[in-house]
């Protein structure tokens, strides 16, 4: 089968050759968009729109807490105390929900090591560059500018 199929290859033209191998081409990148790209772009654009939902939900229990307190100055009643209470106890449960969003990914210190086991996995792929930029985790760019989303990570080109 092989020898058969390497006869017709050296019968071709070249041109017929560039023609298969741009073909061969197009299908490994078809393939790898559709099974490996376009899943992870869409979890990540659902991570993010989870992250963005958390920091609204937590910035409007900042705002309830901060009316909350301010209504305990001058009038110290159980019930206000109790509501304030239960609304911290939820910011606390949104940032438990934040800080557990970020272990769903490889750790950036990792991601390194990760590679190389991919690589040493399959042999036929071969490592031209690595360059490691500083770790950030979501929570991190939030706080740099909590109402702007980052959709991308800086990449060298």
């Amino acid at each position: 089968m092989m020898t058969v199929l390497s006869e017709k290859l050296q019968e071709i033209s070249s041109r017929e050759k560039i023609l298969l191998l741009c073909a061969a081409a197009a299908v490994a990148w078809t393939l790898w968009n559709q099974l490996i790209n376009e899943p992870l772009q869409e979890r990540l654009s659902r991570l993010q729109k989870q992250s963005e939902e958390l920091t609204v939900r937590q910035d409007s229990n900042a705002v309830v807490i901060a009316q909350l307190e301010k209504s305990l100055q001058g009038n110290p009643a159980q019930a206000a105390r109790n509501r304030l209470q239960s609304a911290r106890s939820r910011i606390e449960e949104l940032q438990e929900q934040m800080h557990g969003s970020d272990k769903q990914f490889v750790a950036p210190q990792r991601m390194a090591q990760a590679l190389r086991d991919l690589l040493r996995q399959n042999q036929r792929l071969k490592l031209i560059k690595l360059d490691s930029l500083p770790v950030e985790t979501l929570l991190e760019i939030r706080r740099i500018n909590r109402w702007s989303i980052r959709t991308e990570h800086p990449v060298q080109r």
